[in-house]
């Protein structure tokens, strides 16, 4: 079974589990009628993937970038990497995602001068340190913990043509671990990009500190700031209608229809597992990162800031843990309402990007993090917003209450 992640707060793994814990909760006395939904779902599902020539074409291009090696025997790729970050297939979408680089090109040819040496911490395939090469650094010195250090060097050569080699250090250690041996190197300027859908959750804080602490003073950042933003926002007529994802996510946000399973008797055998199961959960912490498209969704009513941190410098961490108040006024909202979390990065003066699809500097890989309702709050009420960094400075908490009562969490 999946569950609420405690470390993450989100439902990972978990929304067909849980949609399909409430089918069979409707459906119990009509087994076929569960069927029909579930063969529907699944349909919608293969109707969704690509076809025979897209995947190929995807693998192609995943072979090119060097994220998947070639075949060598029978008929899957062998993909690079160990651990999480170093899956081709995240590797990928960050590199699809067009704005993000843009963005970080942006900031790298406005904040570095030509002949400063550079350092891209949690560097991944070495799309940074190249930016940061192109750009005119005359050394960069480049973080890899994960098993991707391993093919920048070689990726670094082949993009610049066997030119710029000695420009490039590969450090395949953790940050805390690389960051002693960087104290006298002269560096200028530290690019990273460690953000998740909770942008605390790759462990940003803590990784720019430990980095930071040995550098010189006057050391230029990207970033240079986070703000975490919260809105109350509700799915659009038209998504409804079409509904793929949208259609998912209506059924979780209307959270208050959704009642803990209570059978009169244990009429199938697992029906007491099911009703011990959904007691054994704080469901009302549920939040999950939804791809949601700028036409799925309206925001309603105005928008809280929960969170904000400078980054260049990362500030001591008896100050990033303090608990941040802040209020909104309840807006009216439908049955498909929700809370929606994103956030906003400063990468330098002038540059900012966004998770909040449709807004000017939105990069797509990135997801909003909805919080379904447990219950709706009366429209224009005072509705209080307390978010907390947890001791490792990698999830923000987030409890949301409402006339004493809590209306949503993670």
């Amino acid at each position: 079974m999946a569950r609420p992640s405690p470390g993450l707060g989100d439902f990972v793994a978990g929304v067909e589990i849980l949609e399909l814990l409430r089918l069979i909760d409707e459906q119990t006395a009509k087994p076929e009628q569960l069927l029909t939904c579930w063969t529907k779902a699944l349909r919608h599902a293969l109707s969704s993937l690509p076809t025979p020539a897209e995947f190929k074409g995807l693998l192609a291009d995943l072979t090119t970038s060097g994220l998947v090696l070639e075949q060598t025997s029978g008929t899957t790729p062998h993909q690079r990497g160990e651990g999480r970050f170093a899956d081709g297939w995240i590797q990928w979408a960050m590199l699809a995602d067009d704005t993000r680089l843009e963005l970080y090109d942006a900031a790298i040819k406005k904040c570095l001068s030509k002949g400063v040496i550079a350092l891209d911490v949690g560097a991944g395939t070495g799309v940074l340190s190249h930016l940061l090469t192109r750009a005119g650094a005359s050394h960069v010195y480049a973080i890899e913990e994960t098993a991707l250090a391993d093919d920048i060097a070689a990726l670094f050569r082949k993009l610049n043509k066997g030119k710029h080699a000695s420009q490039l250090t590969v450090l395949p250690l953790p940050a805390a671990d690389a960051a002693p041996s960087l104290a006298s190197k002269g560096i200028g300027l530290v690019v990273s990009e460690l953000f998740g859908n909770d942008p605390f959750c790759e462990g940003m804080l803590p990784t720019l500190r430990a980095v930071q602490k040995v550098l010189p003073r006057n050391t230029r950042s990207i970033p240079q700031r986070v703000r975490v933003k919260c809105q109350f926002a509700q799915i659009t007529p038209q998504a409804l209608k079409t509904g793929g994802a949208a259609g998912w996510a209506q059924r979780l946000m209307c959270w208050n229809q959704m009642q803990a399973p209570h059978p009169t008797k244990d009429n199938l055998s697992f029906d007491a597992f099911r009703r011990a199961y959904w007691a054994s959960e704080d469901w009302s912490t549920l939040s999950f990162a939804h791809p949601l498209r700028s036409d799925d969704f309206k925001r309603v009513g105005g928008t809280a800031l929960v969170m904000e941190l400078d980054l260049a410098p990362v500030p001591p961490q008896s100050e990033t843990l303090r608990t941040r108040t802040s209020t909104l006024r309840a807006p009216p909202l439908n049955d498909s309402g929700f809370l929606m979390m994103w956030f906003e990065a400063d990468l330098c003066d002038g540059v900012t990007l966004t998770t909040l699809p449709g807004q000017p500097g939105w990069c797509s890989h990135w997801s909003p993090i909805v919080l379904p309702l447990t219950s709706q709050p009366r429209e224009g009420l005072p509705v209080t917003l307390e978010a907390t960094m947890d001791d490792d400075e990698c999830h923000l908490g987030l409890v949301v209450t409402s006339e004493k009562r809590r209306v949503a969490a993670r």
